[in-house]
């Protein structure tokens, strides 16, 4: 369903994601300020693209604990992309708030970020495992 997007979905999102980030840095926000907008974007594309993978990885063809193991990769991508959007975001009115609030939502951040790391070491662990396993009972 999803195989004819694939190679042109990732060219319509990545090269006008590419020229609106260069247009961002130079004429949109000052290379001295956050740049914002631009990190949104791609925070935007990443998670587009893990949703369409997301869509395409139960089309393809392989056991269930691989897939499994894929699919918490790209739930943790997800979920680190999205926790970086929304400080990103909203960055510059970050920068105009106390301290304390800005350290509370990067803390907040940083945590979740934590987590997530965790996560794909675990999963990556567990691939590593898997396939040592497969080799072993061949």
């Amino acid at each position: 369903m999803f195989t004819d997007i694939g190679d042109k979905g990732v060219k319509f999102i990545l090269w006008p994601g590419v020229v609106a980030i260069c247009f961002n840095s130079i004429f949109v926000q000052q290379p001295d300020t956050f740049n914002s907008y631009s990190m949104t974007l791609i925070s935007l594309g990443t998670i587009v693209l893990g949703v369409y993978y997301f869509i395409r990885l139960s089309d393809i063809e392989m056991s269930l604990d691989k897939k499994l193991l894929r699919m918490f990769m790209v739930g943790s991508v997800l979920i680190t992309h999205s926790s970086n959007m929304i400080p990103v975001l909203f960055g510059n009115y970050l920068l105009t708030v106390d301290t304390n609030t800005q350290m509370i939502v990067w803390i907040l951040r940083a945590c979740i970020i934590l987590v997530v790391k965790i996560v794909i070491f675990y999963t990556l662990l567990s691939y590593v495992y898997l396939q040592n396993y497969n080799d072993i009972s061949k």
